[in-house]
């Protein structure tokens, strides 16, 4: 019942806002089923989600993000391989006690109302750091949209074409995850039918 509840209000968040899913979601079904099973499942919810918003993309001039889009997104991509195969190895202790702290972190971040500016020259290093380290996050916790939401909104982006480019960024990302954990064999029919049911 409450593993119910927590999932439903995750995805009324995603609704109202276009992201949040896995910060609620990831860490109330760890609690149910053990975070590696959690993470891995969240990861097609993830992609499902994503791509509805992303669908979204009417009206955003995607041309004139090309640039953005490679500069966070090519080593997202890179740190959800690497985190994919540091999922595959941790103990689940460790994996959940992971799982945990980031979505306190980033929630935690999110109450304080931090908003950080980025300086137009360094837009490609903090924006390739920020993508390897959400990637990171992605590959073991399957929560990482936090450090994204906070870069773009430094980007001072346009409130659509921000969700939008947030959901593409993440609906990529969580491609390469689902590829990277079906190629380590993560993907058991209890994983997929957990997935099943969290998406419903």
């Amino acid at each position: 019942m409450l593993a119910a509840l927590g999932l439903v209000f995750s995805g009324v968040v995603k609704g109202a806002v276009g992201f949040g899913l896995p910060m609620i979601a990831a860490p109330v079904l760890a609690g149910f089923v053990g975070p590696r099973t959690a993470v891995v499942a969240m990861s097609i919810v993830n992609f499902v989600s994503a791509v509805l918003v992303a669908g979204r993309v009417r009206g955003v001039p995607m041309g004139n993000y090309l640039g953005l889009l490679a500069q966070i997104g090519i080593p997202t991509f890179i740190g959800v391989v690497v985190g994919s195969q540091l999922l595959s190895v941790m103990s689940p202790a460790l994996l959940s006690a992971l799982v945990g702290l980031t979505a306190i972190l980033f929630a935690l971040l999110a109450v304080a109302g931090i908003q950080p500016k980025v300086p137009v020259r360094q837009r490609a290093l903090v924006g390739a750091s920020i993508g390897l380290g959400a990637g990171l996050l992605a590959g073991t916790t399957s929560v990482f949209a936090a450090p994204l939401v906070m870069y773009f909104h430094a980007l001072e982006l346009p409130k659509r074409d921000f969700l939008v480019l947030l959901n593409v960024v993440v609906a990529s990302a969580t491609l390469v995850q689902i590829v990277s954990y079906a190629a380590l064999g993560l993907y058991t029919g209890d994983v997929l039918g957990i997935s099943a049911l969290t998406g419903v």
